[in-house]
């Protein structure tokens, strides 16, 4: 169950599965999201009401941005998932997935740890981001969020994982 925004971002329904899903939901998903978008790219994007910040769930969006830059992951934003709740008229973005060719892993494009994934990665839903960021508010969003997650420990969560799961990761490495 496919289809592609007005500027060009696939968006692949999951669930309710093509099976399941009523014609209601399926025409709902794709006027939430072209509203969405028309909101994103709309001349009051910025405003606190009527623009897309209220469309977001602001810290899941931060979280995505932030381990995809991270993680240099390429396609961070080629397979981006994001999901809304009944009820909630937000956004939430991850689960952070696809993460193959992340950490500088991948032969086609070299050197990427240094690049921003916004301006290198592949994926149209880098347009929606990139609009983002042409907002002020957006900026500090993501620099106060990745200041929280370097005040809780990330380098040290990352190293320690990492080293945790070596040998669990050895066998599909090889």
């Amino acid at each position: 169950n496919y289809f592609t925004t007005s500027r060009g971002v696939p968006i692949r329904i999951h669930y309710p599965d093509e099976e399941e899903i009523a014609a209601t939901q399926n025409t709902y998903i794709r006027n939430y999201i072209k509203d969405f978008e028309q909101t994103l790219f709309g001349s009051n994007f910025k405003d606190s009401l009527k623009g897309y910040r209220s469309w977001i769930d602001s810290t899941s969006l931060a979280n995505l941005i932030i381990g995809t830059e991270v993680s240099a992951n390429i396609d961070g934003y080629w397979s981006t998932y994001f999901y809304k709740q009944q009820q909630d008229p937000r956004l939430y973005w991850g689960p952070m997935w696809d993460y193959d060719i992340a950490y500088n892993n991948d032969h086609r494009i070299q050197g990427t740890a240094d690049d921003l994934m916004t301006d290198t990665g592949y994926g149209e839903t880098k347009i929606w981001i990139n609009r983002m960021w042409a907002d002020p508010w957006f900026a500090r969003l993501i620099h106060r969020r990745y200041n929280e997650l370097m005040e809780a420990g990330m380098t040290d969560y990352m190293l320690n994982t990492i080293d945790s799961i070596a040998t669990l990761l050895q066998e599909s490495q090889e």
